[in-house]
């Protein structure tokens, strides 16, 4: 092969390489999104202007295009790939378009600059073929990674956030709110301390406004979210109401386990914290301390016997 295709096919995949990656990035922390969820109190006309803006800028994502093409249509595919991507706070169909159009993209351009590099370097193929398995398996395996990333960052917010959200929503219950309003008023208090649960919350809140059962709503928490905390949070709820007891009374209980869980959870962390750092002890540190002990010893053997 001639040397300047190669060298315009390994730039070419080069920079089409790093547009993904680049894509990946924004795919997790979409600026239009973060636009979008700072804009409220928007009029109709608004709302319309921004519905039309957002639909031109889908039509111009090169990912949403591809991953719309090539995405399967398997309905048992699309609703487990959607529950999965719903519980990192990828709510929309939109996100699940760019992540199949991220994974497409990077199958098709790791394993053909790979290929540029392989015969800009004259190595022979049949010898690399691990490579290519490497580079093609990549794909399948790094932007669910990432997703797994970012669904254990919301559920730890939310593990470590909910004992707060339950004390205030006992105070509200207490007060003389019903469950909905009381709900209502605790997302106006931790919209800014904990937004994972302020877009749960007000999602609960808007499906039982729109006629949804409150059993319903909690349960689609909880499985929305995929915390165990929420499923009993839900559970403890249900029976209450069922059961004839104080909702208050239940929440406190309920507040009072979580908060000693999460200081069982934080002391046993702390036990963990010796036995992590022996290993960077041992193969950092301690040839540190040996080279400053011992060097001038050893330097002064050699010297003499040398």
């Amino acid at each position: 092969m001639d040397q300047n295709v190669v060298l315009t096919i390994t730039f070419v995949a080069g920079f089409l390489s790093i547009m993904g990656v680049g894509l990946v990035i924004s795919f997790l922390n979409n600026p239009v999104d973060r636009n979008i969820s700072k804009i409220r109190d928007l009029s109709e006309e608004q709302q319309g202007k921004k519905s039309s803006y957002i639909k031109k800028e889908k039509s111009k994502n090169i990912l949403y295009s591809v991953g719309k093409k090539f995405a399967p249509k398997d309905l048992d595919k699309i609703s487990s790939t959607r529950k999965w991507l719903i519980k990192a706070g990828l709510y929309d169909n939109y996100h699940y378009y760019i992540y199949w159009g991220v994974k497409i993209l990077l199958f098709i351009f790791l394993p053909t600059l790979l290929y540029a590099y392989l015969n800009f370097m004259n190595m022979p193929i049949s010898q690399n073929v691990r490579w290519f398995v490497v580079s093609i398996m990549i794909p399948l395996f790094v932007v669910d990674f990432f997703i797994l990333l970012k669904i254990k960052g919301r559920q730890e917010k939310i593990f470590c956030g909910l004992p707060d959200v339950l004390d205030l929503l006992v105070i509200c219950i207490e007060s003389g709110l019903g469950f909905q309003s009381a709900i209502n008023k605790v997302c106006d208090e931790i919209h800014l301390t904990n937004k994972v649960l302020y877009t749960e919350l007000k999602i609960t809140v808007n499906s039982m406004r729109l006629s949804m059962s409150k059993e319903t709503a909690l349960h689609q928490l909880g499985e929305r979210t995929g915390v165990q905390d929420l499923k009993s949070l839900a559970a403890v709820i249900i029976q209450s109401e069922k059961f004839g007891t104080r909702l208050a009374d239940a929440l406190r209980v309920h507040s009072e386990d979580l908060r000693v869980r999460r200081r069982q959870r934080a002391e046993e962390m702390a036990q963990k914290t010796t036995v992590k750092l022996l290993f960077p002890l041992i193969l950092f540190i301690m040839p540190c301390i040996f080279v400053v002990v011992a060097g001038p010893a050893i330097l002064g053997l050699i010297k003499v016997f040398g």
